[in-house]
């Protein structure tokens, strides 16, 4: 599908509506953030191996882990597994805390209510508690997202709680039961004896024809009823569209603040025919980059501002995955710039430290 950039109409048409569009499509960048996922994804070949794999897991009791980087769509499928099995019992829980007390104790409580947390003591306890839960639920399914936070963001004490946790359910397991763990690639080496109970399952870059389908299912929620369009992505073309999935890496999440950069351009450009090859140029250009200081110089204001903060604290200050992160913070400690505290978190580094 070749699409040739043509008149958007009217010069008189102004902001997003000179492009049929009533806003910009991609201002919510999370699928957290949308109501009906449905509407939006685009099946890939990721998918039906996910599917597959965990409706074997449901069937067998087994582990299945979907691994891919920050923005790859992880949390999306997971949301899309409970338009799928609709005759399953689904508990959904995004670890969201460093604490594995906490996280633990926050899956309890989602699965089996208040009383669920009642008497448990041990990580390996809490584990049994969850099974024997989900063999009253069953057929069942309890997906965790993101348990980096706790894994890798946790201390050494935290991450090793919790893998026993999610070890002693990998092993409790019985048919009819599936566990299903999302996580960067970063976090598979903390927990590779559940690996070793289950399948694992890795994302893989967009293609050009799902970069296609997942920008123009998104655009077709912003266009006025009743109101046509020369090709289901306008006014982005083809073209256009490869570049910007090719600057993405083929990451979802990267290639939606791109299209929301570039549909945000659109809407105050001068509407004349060759719109497409000045943005073309504009997508060749020189790509911004912060210095590797300048956010360095974050990091270390952050810590000044609040004295102490946890890798999923200085993540979400920065607005980066907690794998670049991660990798940032070791650097700095590296320097001798910051240091880690018993607690886990994260300090500057005293002169007599």
């Amino acid at each position: 599908m070749s699409r040739k950039a043509e008149s958007a109409g009217p010069a008189s048409d102004t902001g997003y509506l000179r492009w049929r569009l009533t806003g910009n499509p991609f201002s919510l960048l999370s699928s957290e953030s949308i109501e009906d996922v449905v509407s939006v994804h685009v099946p890939t070949s990721v998918d039906r191996e996910f599917t597959k794999a965990v409706e074997e897991g449901i069937r067998r009791g087994r582990v299945v882990i979907l691994s891919g980087e920050f923005g790859s769509g992880k949390t999306e499928r997971l949301r899309y597994l409970a338009f799928v099995l609709t005759e399953v019992n689904r508990f959904y829980v995004k670890v969201d805390s460093d604490h594995a007390e906490d996280v633990i104790r926050k899956i309890l409580v989602t699965i089996g209510g208040a009383l669920a947390v009642r008497g448990v003591r041990r990580p390996e306890q809490a584990g049994r508690r969850a099974v024997q839960i989900l063999e009253k639920r069953k057929p069942a399914i309890l997906m965790l997202d993101e348990i980096e936070n706790v894994v890798i963001a946790g201390t050494p004490a935290d991450s090793d709680a919790f893998g026993k946790f999610l070890l002693t359910i990998a092993r409790g397991l019985s048919p009819g039961i599936g566990l299903v763990l999302a996580c960067t690639p970063a976090a598979l080496d903390r927990i590779k004896p559940v690996i070793k109970a289950g399948v694992l399952v890795r994302t893989r870059p967009l293609s050009l024809r799902e970069a296609i389908e997942m920008l123009s299912k998104r655009m077709a929620s912003f266009r006025p009823e009743g109101v046509s369009v020369p090709w289901p992505s306008y006014p982005l073309t083809e073209e256009l569209i490869q570049e910007m999935n090719k600057r993405a890496g083929g990451n979802p999440r990267r290639l939606l603040k791109l299209a929301r950069l570039i549909i945000s351009k659109l809407s105050f450009m001068e509407v004349t025919p060759d719109y497409a090859s000045r943005l073309m140029e504009f997508l060749r250009g020189p790509v911004p980059v912060v210095s590797a200081g300048g956010v360095q110089r974050r990091v270390i204001d952050l810590l000044r501002e609040r004295g102490k903060a946890s890798l999923l604290e200085l993540s979400r200050g920065l607005e980066m995955s907690l794998s670049d992160t991660l990798r940032l913070v070791g650097e700095l400690v590296e320097k001798g710039v910051i240091e880690r505290c018993e607690d886990g978190r994260y300090r500057i580094k005293t002169a007599g430290g």
